[in-house]
Protein backbone atom coordinates (compact mmCIF):
# COMPACT_ATOMS: atom_id res chain seq x y z
CA UNK A 1 0.00 0.00 0.00
CA UNK A 2 2.75 2.37 0.98
CA UNK A 3 4.25 2.11 -2.43
CA UNK A 4 0.98 2.76 -4.18
CA UNK A 5 0.48 5.72 -1.97
CA UNK A 6 3.72 6.98 -3.34
CA UNK A 7 4.38 6.58 -6.89
CA UNK A 8 1.54 8.76 -7.83
CA UNK A 9 3.04 11.59 -5.77
CA UNK A 10 6.42 10.83 -6.88
CA UNK A 11 5.16 11.23 -10.37
CA UNK A 12 3.25 14.79 -9.84
CA UNK A 13 6.72 15.71 -8.13
CA UNK A 14 8.30 15.38 -11.35
CA UNK A 15 6.45 16.17 -13.72
CA UNK A 16 5.57 19.44 -11.76
CA UNK A 17 8.68 21.40 -13.67
CA UNK A 18 7.59 19.95 -16.84
CA UNK A 19 3.96 21.58 -16.68
CA UNK A 20 5.24 24.88 -15.71
CA UNK A 21 7.65 24.98 -18.59
CA UNK A 22 5.03 24.16 -21.12
CA UNK A 23 2.54 26.64 -19.72
CA UNK A 24 5.12 29.39 -20.03
CA UNK A 25 5.89 28.31 -23.56
CA UNK A 26 2.34 28.08 -24.29
CA UNK A 27 1.58 31.60 -22.95
CA UNK A 28 4.38 32.75 -24.95
CA UNK A 29 3.37 31.11 -28.23
CA UNK A 30 -0.52 32.42 -27.59
CA UNK A 31 1.27 36.33 -26.93
CA UNK A 32 3.61 36.08 -29.92
CA UNK A 33 0.44 34.61 -32.26
CA UNK A 34 -1.55 37.84 -30.90
CA UNK A 35 1.07 40.16 -31.06
CA UNK A 36 1.60 39.20 -34.92
CA UNK A 37 -2.27 39.20 -35.12
CA UNK A 38 -2.37 42.71 -33.82
CA UNK A 39 1.05 43.63 -36.28
CA UNK A 40 -0.96 41.98 -39.50
CA UNK A 41 -4.10 44.66 -38.62
CA UNK A 42 -1.74 47.57 -38.41
CA UNK A 43 0.86 46.74 -40.71
CA UNK A 44 -0.91 45.27 -43.65
CA UNK A 45 0.48 41.98 -42.29
CA UNK A 46 4.24 42.35 -43.00
CA UNK A 47 6.58 41.21 -41.07
CA UNK A 48 10.01 43.08 -40.29
CA UNK A 49 13.23 41.46 -39.04
CA UNK A 50 15.17 43.90 -37.27
CA UNK A 51 18.61 43.88 -35.81
CA UNK A 52 18.80 44.94 -31.76
CA UNK A 53 19.38 48.44 -32.96
CA UNK A 54 16.30 48.58 -34.79
CA UNK A 55 18.12 48.43 -38.10
CA UNK A 56 15.96 46.74 -41.03
CA UNK A 57 17.48 43.53 -42.24
CA UNK A 58 14.80 42.53 -44.08
CA UNK A 59 10.61 41.98 -44.43
CA UNK A 60 7.95 39.98 -46.11
CA UNK A 61 4.38 39.63 -46.64
CA UNK A 62 3.00 37.42 -43.62
CA UNK A 63 1.79 34.18 -43.92
CA UNK A 64 1.44 31.38 -41.65
CA UNK A 65 2.48 31.08 -38.11
CA UNK A 66 3.53 27.45 -36.49
CA UNK A 67 4.49 26.74 -32.70
CA UNK A 68 6.56 23.67 -32.20
CA UNK A 69 6.08 21.30 -28.88
CA UNK A 70 9.50 22.48 -27.38
CA UNK A 71 7.75 26.53 -27.74
CA UNK A 72 9.11 27.44 -30.92
CA UNK A 73 7.36 29.43 -33.52
CA UNK A 74 8.13 29.76 -36.96
CA UNK A 75 6.35 32.80 -39.07
CA UNK A 76 6.57 31.51 -43.07
CA UNK A 77 5.69 34.51 -45.87
CA UNK A 78 4.09 34.45 -48.69
CA UNK A 79 5.91 35.01 -52.11
CA UNK A 80 3.93 37.74 -53.24
CA UNK A 81 1.94 40.43 -51.17
CA UNK A 82 2.06 43.79 -49.94
CA UNK A 83 4.78 45.54 -47.91
CA UNK A 84 7.81 47.53 -48.56
CA UNK A 85 10.45 45.64 -50.91
CA UNK A 86 13.23 43.62 -50.14
CA UNK A 87 16.64 45.64 -49.24
CA UNK A 88 18.74 45.37 -52.56
CA UNK A 89 22.26 47.27 -53.33
CA UNK A 90 22.57 51.05 -52.23
CA UNK A 91 23.10 52.04 -55.91
CA UNK A 92 26.18 53.57 -58.00
CA UNK A 93 26.27 57.10 -58.00
CA UNK A 94 28.41 59.17 -60.60
CA UNK A 95 27.74 62.88 -62.18
CA UNK A 96 25.82 62.56 -65.40
CA UNK A 97 28.00 64.27 -67.81
CA UNK A 98 31.88 65.11 -67.91
CA UNK A 99 31.14 68.97 -69.30
CA UNK A 100 28.93 71.36 -68.77
CA UNK A 101 29.83 75.47 -70.54
CA UNK A 102 29.04 78.19 -68.69
CA UNK A 103 29.10 82.19 -69.76
CA UNK A 104 30.62 84.35 -67.42
CA UNK A 105 28.37 85.33 -64.40
CA UNK A 106 25.75 82.77 -65.18
CA UNK A 107 24.18 79.27 -63.54
CA UNK A 108 23.83 75.84 -64.38
CA UNK A 109 23.41 72.69 -62.70
CA UNK A 110 25.05 69.38 -62.68
CA UNK A 111 22.98 66.16 -62.38
CA UNK A 112 24.15 63.28 -59.80
CA UNK A 113 23.04 60.28 -60.95
CA UNK A 114 22.19 56.73 -59.01
CA UNK A 115 21.95 53.32 -60.84
CA UNK A 116 21.89 49.70 -59.60
CA UNK A 117 20.57 50.23 -56.60
CA UNK A 118 17.67 52.20 -54.00
CA UNK A 119 18.57 51.04 -50.93
CA UNK A 120 18.66 53.40 -47.87
CA UNK A 121 18.86 57.25 -47.62
CA UNK A 122 22.37 58.23 -49.60
CA UNK A 123 24.51 61.32 -48.69
CA UNK A 124 26.61 61.84 -51.54
CA UNK A 125 29.34 64.80 -50.85
CA UNK A 126 31.45 66.92 -53.62
CA UNK A 127 33.40 69.74 -54.02
CA UNK A 128 33.95 72.59 -56.81
CA UNK A 129 37.45 73.72 -57.36
CA UNK A 130 39.05 76.34 -60.12
CA UNK A 131 42.44 77.23 -60.60
CA UNK A 132 40.94 80.31 -62.27
CA UNK A 133 38.73 81.43 -59.83
CA UNK A 134 36.11 81.01 -62.45
CA UNK A 135 33.45 79.76 -60.36
CA UNK A 136 31.66 80.49 -57.21
CA UNK A 137 33.40 78.16 -55.15
CA UNK A 138 32.77 75.75 -51.80
CA UNK A 139 34.87 73.73 -50.00
CA UNK A 140 32.40 70.99 -49.94
CA UNK A 141 28.66 69.89 -50.42
CA UNK A 142 25.99 67.49 -50.52
CA UNK A 143 22.91 65.97 -52.38
CA UNK A 144 20.94 63.36 -50.69
CA UNK A 145 18.97 60.68 -52.04
CA UNK A 146 15.99 59.16 -50.10
CA UNK A 147 15.81 55.28 -49.42
CA UNK A 148 13.77 53.88 -52.89
CA UNK A 149 14.49 57.03 -54.54
CA UNK A 150 16.92 57.21 -57.67
CA UNK A 151 15.66 60.42 -59.00
CA UNK A 152 18.16 62.42 -60.20
CA UNK A 153 19.71 65.48 -57.60
CA UNK A 154 21.53 68.80 -59.13
CA UNK A 155 24.55 70.23 -58.02
CA UNK A 156 24.06 74.47 -58.36
CA UNK A 157 27.30 75.69 -60.09
CA UNK A 158 27.80 79.68 -60.75
CA UNK A 159 30.34 81.28 -62.87
CA UNK A 160 32.26 84.38 -61.78
CA UNK A 161 33.42 86.99 -64.44
CA UNK A 162 36.50 85.42 -65.40
CA UNK A 163 36.99 83.23 -68.09
CA UNK A 164 38.50 79.52 -67.30
CA UNK A 165 37.35 76.16 -66.21
CA UNK A 166 36.53 74.89 -63.47
CA UNK A 167 35.98 70.90 -61.99
CA UNK A 168 33.43 69.07 -59.55
CA UNK A 169 34.30 66.08 -58.34
CA UNK A 170 32.09 64.03 -56.37
CA UNK A 171 33.82 62.90 -52.89
CA UNK A 172 32.20 60.11 -50.89
CA UNK A 173 28.61 58.27 -50.06
CA UNK A 174 27.45 58.00 -47.15
CA UNK A 175 24.76 55.26 -46.02
CA UNK A 176 22.00 56.56 -43.51
CA UNK A 177 21.87 53.03 -41.90
CA UNK A 178 18.15 52.50 -41.72
CA UNK A 179 17.52 49.60 -44.13
CA UNK A 180 20.70 47.50 -44.54
CA UNK A 181 21.21 47.48 -48.49
CA UNK A 182 23.16 43.99 -49.72
CA UNK A 183 25.80 45.75 -51.02
CA UNK A 184 26.90 49.65 -49.94
CA UNK A 185 27.26 52.70 -51.97
CA UNK A 186 29.18 53.23 -54.17
CA UNK A 187 30.23 56.92 -56.31
CA UNK A 188 32.72 57.72 -59.26
CA UNK A 189 35.37 60.31 -58.88
CA UNK A 190 35.77 61.37 -62.52
CA UNK A 191 35.19 65.24 -62.29
CA UNK A 192 33.18 67.36 -64.63
CA UNK A 193 34.88 70.12 -66.11
CA UNK A 194 33.19 73.60 -66.28
CA UNK A 195 33.76 75.94 -68.72
CA UNK A 196 33.31 79.59 -68.36
CA UNK A 197 33.33 81.42 -71.59
CA UNK A 198 32.61 85.12 -72.61
CA UNK A 199 29.18 86.27 -72.99
CA UNK A 200 28.39 87.07 -76.67
CA UNK A 201 28.85 90.44 -77.92
CA UNK A 202 25.98 92.46 -78.73
CA UNK A 203 25.61 94.12 -81.95
CA UNK A 204 24.89 97.77 -80.87
CA UNK A 205 23.65 98.72 -84.77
Amino acid sequence: MGAIFFLPKARIFMFYPNTQSLLRRTAAAIAAIAASCFAAQVYAANIELRTPTNTLVGSCPYGSMSVTPAGDFTVSCNATGGGPPAPGPAGAFALSTSSLPLQVSTSGNLLVTRAGGITDAVTVGYAIASATNSCVTTSSGTVTFPDQNAASRQIPVTATGVIGTCTVTLTSVTAAGTTVATTGPTFSSTPATVNVTAAPRRDHR
